[in-house]
């Protein structure tokens, strides 16, 4: 689930600590040698003076006086670069029975708590650099009490879980910032979602610290590193949509610090806006979500030819009910036709691969729904794959020939009326799409592009080494279906050519099974 929270909802849930009746010490993000620690603490109401003083391994630093105001107090210090392993603190508060008759007097107790400098282990090294230590208000500031007891959180969103029950959450072993994650989907249809650790949701309680706004700040690289080592980035993600969902992640590593505030899950879709990082990490982008979606015209164009599952089955279906949708090419955008029975989805999936689970707003955002189910008869009753959709426009009109003449002309279409129709072949587009020439020897005469992931059906193939990027195999194939009807070539190394999407090595840059022009 995602939700960020609002500063009043984070007021709310402090302040039972900040009418303690004992000093309390809240949990200390990962510090780093050479760099600044920080302590957040909750004082009693009453307390009239308090100190904080830290121990390990038979060292002790401290008492530091710790000035009171406010519901919190951050304590802050330079940590020598020697330092290292993991420390106790301890808040010690005393009343002077300033505040009221039933204002205590003398010890009011201790808290503590734990800080881990770079990894846990056994504390070395010098822990607080001589004169370094600050304190200041901590990160909730003095609120109205109708705003301290607001809980309200309207920036969360519990529509984004799919319920895939195929792929669960599995550990990230050996993180110190991510418990489980998942993938859903890929391209820029992915959702990773990830469940933080208590370290990660402390580091979050600093919303308002220096270090929590910066691009560089390492928490943020760790948490990163972590997710690419036990995540699914698919390589079909691009480097803008990567730093939109490194953004995504900072947001809520910087607010999400209570999963009734932050979200059970943190969660990073491939198809939001890449936008700066002020706006990124502003209350008001709502970790992704205010961000702005990519655009609905050409995002979701690679999974036409795919069957897909979404959000619609929350609980397994037996066999008999299998559900899923053929995604064809629309006019401005996908869309998508359910399949009604195992037979159509068995018949179907032998050409279309199985179906893949994306998420529900992926699905709703970038691909239609037709009213029109496909069935046994359609499904089953054509050896093919059905022809795409032409697209809207028409072919370009052909080009004139390059400056000097090509190695070779371009084959003609077969002569009509001159045998039977021609064999066919049905081959996949790959995940970029690509262009169409009516000479493939100088790559002349373009024509409209064959979108990305589209299933067309191709006549022959051609040798035209000349343009390199037909290497290294060289062939290109006829493009028999409308709107190229055998008119335009496109390199046969763009396509699938038997390989499946996602599964590396690929292997095949031509499919030899079809037949030379």
């Amino acid at each position: 689930m995602r939700a960020v929270l609002s500063l009043s909802a984070l007021a709310g849930l402090i302040l039972c600590a900040a009418a303690s009746a004992n000093p309390v010490v809240l949990p200390s993000p990962k510090a780093h040698p050479g760099g600044t620690a920080h302590l957040e603490v909750v004082a009693p109401a009453d307390a009239s003076r308090c100190s904080v003083s830290f121990r390990g391994r038979g060292v002790r630093y401290g008492p530091y006086r710790v000035s009171l105001g406010g519901p919190t107090r951050m304590l802050s210090w330079r940590v020598p670069a020697s330092a290292g392993g993991s420390w106790k603190a301890r808040l010690s508060c005393r009343g002077g029975g300033r505040h009221g008759l039933l204002a205590r007097v003398g010890s009011l107790g201790s808290g503590k708590g734990g800080i881990v400098i770079g990894h846990r282990g056994p504390p070395r090294g010098r822990l607080v650099s001589p004169r370094s230590l600050r304190v200041r208000p901590g990160s909730i500031p003095e609120m109205p009490v109708q705003a301290q007891l607001s809980v309200d959180n309207p920036l969360s969103d519990d529509g984004v879980d799919t319920g895939r029950k195929d792929e669960p959450f599995v550990p990230c072993r050996d993180s110190y910032w991510v418990a489980t994650t998942r993938t859903t989907g890929e391209g820029n249809g992915t959702l990773i979602q990830f469940e933080p650790t208590s370290n990660a949701r402390a580091n979050a309680l600093y919303a308002l610290t220096p270090e929590a706004g910066r691009e560089n700040n390492p928490v943020y690289h760790e948490m990163w590193e972590d997710l690419n080592r036990c995540a699914h980035f698919s390589p079909d993600i691009n480097d803008a949509q990567r730093h939109s969902m490194y953004m995504q992640m900072a947001c809520h590593a910087r607010y999400g610090f209570a999963p009734r505030v932050g979200g059970n899950t943190w969660d990073l879709e491939a198809w939001r806006q890449n936008v700066d990082w002020s706006t990124g990490l502003s209350i008001g982008g709502h970790c992704g979500q205010q961000y702005g979606d990519l655009p609905t015209s050409t995002t979701g164009g690679f999974l036409v030819g795919r069957i897909v599952n979404g959000r619609a089955w929350a609980q397994p279906n037996p066999p008999e009910e299998i559900k899923a949708w053929l995604v064809l090419q629309g006019g401005t955008k996908p869309y998508r036709r359910h399949i009604t029975t195992l037979k159509a989805y068995n018949c179907l999936a032998a050409t279309h691969g199985k179906a893949q689970w994306f998420p529900h707003t992926f699905l709703e955002n970038y691909v239609d729904v037709s009213n029109k189910d496909i069935g046994d008869a359609e499904a089953c009753g054509a050896p093919s794959s059905p022809a795409p959709v032409p697209p809207a426009s028409s072919p370009s009109p052909p080009l004139p020939p390059a400056s000097g003449s090509p190695t070779q002309p371009a084959p003609g279409p077969p002569a009509p009326g001159s045998g039977p129709p021609p064999t066919v072949y049905v081959e996949q587009q790959g995940s970029l799409g690509a262009n169409t020439f009516t000479n493939p020897y100088n790559a002349s005469g373009m024509g409209v592009k064959i979108p990305p992931y589209a299933y067309v059906e191709v006549s022959c193939k051609v040798y035209a080494p000349q343009i390199v990027s037909a290497n290294p195999d060289g062939y290109w194939y006829r493009i028999h279906s409308a709107p190229w009807s055998d008119s335009y070539y496109a390199v046969a190394n763009t396509f699938w050519n038997g390989d499946t999407p996602g599964q590396k090595p690929y292997v095949h840059n031509t499919d030899f099974g079809v037949r030379d022009c």
